[in-house]
């Protein structure tokens, strides 16, 4: 099995923003291989924002020969999204994993994503409106799915958690969920962070 060594760019947040530095630290630790993280280049700003700093980014990966792989939320965006109660916000939710995708795509990545779908104290105390939501989040990413392949990208990612409320904390819902989505335009893929290892 090939194996990469990379970085996730995420411990970069608000230290290291500018494409020029961070570039030059991946570069100089001998490191060809990052995911971007959205913190870097925010996906909720204005599109001719994020494409002047995309054309930075891409241009000092390719002086320093750094491919950029995939890309995943940070800080500044862990929030509910797909898994947020209200049906109308979760369904405007869906446009901001397009806007991931479209910078993803945009990078030269392959992939992206982000926590699978974060719920409320409420949704996970009750569980008929947590499988609700869950299956919304699951309908929803088979539509992104379709879009992501649309414009050239290879699989979606999301990261199992630590925590129940977060979802996909256990093997056994990764298990269920991987299943729900095998079906999907692309490959759905797991994200692991070897910290979350309570459950």
């Amino acid at each position: 099995m090939k194996v990469t060594l990379g970085f996730d760019l995420n411990c970069f947040t608000n230290r290291y923003v500018e494409p020029e530095v961070w570039t030059e630290f991946v570069a100089s630790c001998g490191v060809r291989c990052v995911q971007f993280n959205f913190d870097l280049i925010d996906f909720m700003l204005p599109w001719q924002v994020q494409q002047s700093l995309v054309t930075r980014t891409v241009l000092c990966c390719r002086a320093k020969e750094i491919c950029i792989k995939s890309a995943f939320g940070g800080q500044n965006h862990h929030q509910n999204y797909l898994g947020h109660p209200d049906l109308v916000v979760a369904a405007a939710c869906e446009s901001y994993y397009r806007r991931m995708a479209d910078l993803c795509a945009a990078l030269g990545g392959e992939g992206f994503g982000t926590c699978f779908a974060i719920t409320t104290t409420s949704v996970q105390r009750n569980p008929r409106r947590r499988q609700e939501v869950i299956s919304r989040a699951v309908d929803a990413y088979h539509r992104l799915g379709e879009y992501s392949k649309e414009i050239g990208l290879k699989y979606l990612l999301y990261e199992p958690t630590s925590t129940p409320r977060e979802t996909a904390a256990t093997f056994t819902e990764n298990d269920e969920l991987l299943a729900r989505l095998g079906s999907m335009a692309i490959p759905m893929r797991l994200c692991l962070d070897v910290g979350h290892r309570n459950l």
